[in-house]
């Protein structure tokens, strides 16, 4: 049975400056998009995200277009110490290519990238 979801649909912002759009069903099944203003993807371009939620928690992928690699989120909701509704993230990032031309093949210890983030609901 799934659990209720305090995560909410709608804008989220990273700490960082990228921006989420979540659109959550009554199955806790995620769809959305993401724009970024790290690594090879222009700011202007938004990437589809598909995923779940469940509780307190969500999960959730993009894939990066002909920039070939995919990134995952697995994250829990929250508020700060002024109420406001935050999804503390871990990510991973996996990248094939260690070039922008995709011409030099990232050997495997340097294919994957994870690190940790925060996201800010924007409307409320």
């Amino acid at each position: 049975m799934l659990r209720q979801t305090p995560i909410r649909s709608g804008d989220w912002q990273s700490k960082g400056g990228s921006s989420l759009h979540l659109i959550i069903d009554e199955n806790g099944r995620v769809k959305g998009n993401y724009a970024t203003v790290h690594g090879r993807a222009a700011p202007d371009e938004i990437y589809p995200i598909t995923g779940f939620v469940n509780g307190e928690m969500i999960g959730f992928v993009c894939s990066w277009g002909d920039h070939c690699s995919v990134s995952t989120w697995c994250g829990r909701w929250s508020q700060d110490e002024n109420g406001d509704d935050c999804l503390n993230v871990v990510w991973h990032l996996g990248r094939q290519f260690a070039d922008d031309a995709k011409t030099i093949p990232n050997q495997l210890t340097f294919t994957f990238h994870t690190n940790a983030g925060k996201f800010y609901r924007v409307n409320k």
